[in-house]
């Protein structure tokens, strides 16, 4: 029978409503001395259930036989020499069938003795409740008013680390421990008994113990108040014993495994012991467990993990996303390992950005530098995003990567002005409104990377003088304004354009109001010019319509 059986068979044995209306209870108190009850109780009541944990039957299961026993305690409960005896009665019962128990325990070892003691444990279990139900009226008055004798539910538990867990504390606990690490090898291993015997360390030592019916009543539980000797006597030694078996296991795979299934194999054991703790463990060491095992599996080995022929710096050269994302996600774990990526991050970044603004090929092809740039740090953002999940320090690494190369000179800033004015002249023909924004963001994102920002300002208004400022270009450069990456303060010497910018927009406005009458006066002047007196001379040139729209708004001001 499996480790909580017992107690759903046995719950539905014993009855637990009161006698029926009408059922006489013959039963006569007055007469009847406390050895008459005591002896009452033991065939009634003890014998029976005794007769149970042996053999799994249940016999004169009636709730007749509980009223009596419960009536005689409540009749000699009141006196203070009638309750001793109850009392001592009750832990008789308890102490005699755990000496029964730990003779047939004491030679086991290993497997076999985990076996007996869970059954033990459970089996006590019920005895103590069924015995406390039958008892309890002693909790009332004896126990509280006589401090020196505790409750029956800590006298039981006291018999019990007397008489059993002192005995065999550490052949358990060493066998526990055992069974655990025989799981973590791949072994089988019955959760039902490691998780009893964990209820048992964090109930023994307890200064109040209760025992509760489950809420679906298939068994009885120990409810503690405290851990009891789990801190002490158990979790001490599976710390310990965890960190000297994972230590051991990192030194095998660290010569088997190449570094992608190193960390597949770490996220494997860090899942397996969140299910011990889920399962068996107790909560309470869930911090404590995690610490030792991160400690050996990653904070031990992250140096050496990065360092590998197949490790971090081949995964940023062949761009396996997949891996870069499940090292970021164990190195998370213990945040003072994410240097180790950073660090070979930004050498990675350098050397990508070196390949196109040294390129010959490139420098002499603005246009084509800046798509490269613009691509490649497109894809650098995208992976930062994916593997990284935007982590601030990978952010920070990024960008350092990026102004160390973009910085050397003003080469970057310089194109990305004409890559600008060219787009805005011609590069935008065919594309809608979306696409056009992407390509002010990205180089926005671009331009928050250049300190030469002077130098781009200083090409881009060379270029505005050659041509009127439309609504876009404007917005380009109000976008860069105003990008929070962009550090240009208001006291900052190429804010002082920006007016300049501003007027030209207007300028460009109430001229394309104005070109329907500039081009009656252009017409007008063509149509004179026709005469030999009002032909130009050689060198002078005709009005055209841009000059007449300036002359005309000198003339009104």
């Amino acid at each position: 029978m499996g480790f909580g059986g017992c107690d759903s068979l046995f719950l539905a044995a014993m009855p637990t409503q009161p006698v029926a209306r009408g059922e006489a209870i013959d039963l006569n108190l007055d007469l009847m001395t406390v050895e008459q009850g005591l002896h009452l109780i033991e065939v009634e009541r003890v014998r029976p259930l005794l007769n149970y944990l042996k053999t799994g039957v249940f016999e004169n299961n009636t709730n007749m036989t509980f009223m009596m026993a419960y009536s005689v305690v409540v009749q000699f409960g009141d006196q203070q020499q009638h309750s001793y005896k109850l009392y001592c009665y009750y832990k008789k019962i308890i102490s005699e069938y755990c000496e029964e128990n730990i003779s047939a325990m004491s030679e086991c070892s290993g497997d076999e003795l985990l076996r007996r003691m869970a059954e033990h444990w459970e089996k006590l279990t019920m005895l103590v409740y069924w015995m406390q139900r039958v008892f309890q009226y002693l909790d009332r008055f004896f126990t509280q008013n006589n401090k020196e004798y505790p409750d029956l539910f800590t006298a039981a538990l006291l018999s019990f680390q007397e008489i059993v867990y002192v005995r065999v504390r550490s052949k358990c606990v060493d066998a526990v421990i055992n069974a655990i690490n025989a799981e973590r090898n791949g072994g089988e291993l019955d959760q039902d008994m490691i998780r009893m015997l964990v209820e048992m360390f964090c109930t023994v030592g307890d200064q109040r113990p209760k025992v509760l019916k489950c809420k679906d009543r298939e068994r009885l539980l120990w409810q503690s108040q405290s851990k009891g000797v789990y801190k002490a006597d158990f979790e001490s030694v599976l710390l310990k014993t965890t960190a000297d078996h994972y230590k051991q296991k990192v030194t095998g795979w660290m010569a088997e495994y190449t570094c992608p299934q190193f960390l597949e194999e770490v996220a494997r054991r860090l899942e397996d012991e969140e299910k011990r703790l889920s399962r068996y463990l107790d909560r309470s060491s869930e911090q404590e467990l995690r610490s030792v095992v991160q400690r050996e599996l990653i904070l031990n080995t992250a140096k050496e993990l990065v360092a590998m022929e197949s490790g971090c710096q081949t995964m940023f050269s062949g761009k396996k996303y997949s891996e870069l994302t499940l090292m970021f996600r164990l190195f998370r774990k213990e945040p003072t390992m994410l240097k180790e990526m950073t660090a070979l991050m930004e050498p990675y970044i350098e050397e990508r950005c070196t390949k196109i603004v040294d390129d010959q090929q490139m420098i002499d092809n603005p246009p084509t530098y800046i798509e490269q740039v613009l691509e490649l740090k497109a894809e650098l953002d995208g992976m930062v995003a994916k593997c990284f999940e935007n982590d601030s320090a990978f952010q920070k690494a990024r960008n350092r990567s990026l102004e160390n190369v973009f910085n050397r000179d003003t080469r970057c800033a310089k194109y990305l002005a004409m890559y600008c004015d060219l787009q805005l002249k011609k590069g935008l023909k065919g594309r809608n409104e979306d696409e056009m924004m992407q390509l002010v963001s990205q180089s926005v994102g671009l331009f928050a990377h250049l300190k030469d920002k002077d130098i781009f300002l200083d090409f881009y208004k060379r270029a505005l003088s050659r041509r009127l400022l439309n609504k876009l270009s404007c917005q380009m450069m109000l976008r860069m304004r105003s990008s929070p990456n962009s550090k240009w303060s208001a006291a900052s010497r190429p804010s002082k354009s920006w007016p300049r910018c501003s007027l030209t927009w207007h300028l460009a406005i109430n001229f394309k109001k104005s070109i329907t009458s500039l081009r009656m006066v252009a017409l007008q002047v063509a149509w004179c010019t026709k005469s030999a007196c009002c032909r130009p001379t050689p060198g002078q040139k005709r009005p055209t319509i841009q000059r007449l729209f300036h002359v005309r708004r000198w003339l009104i001001a």
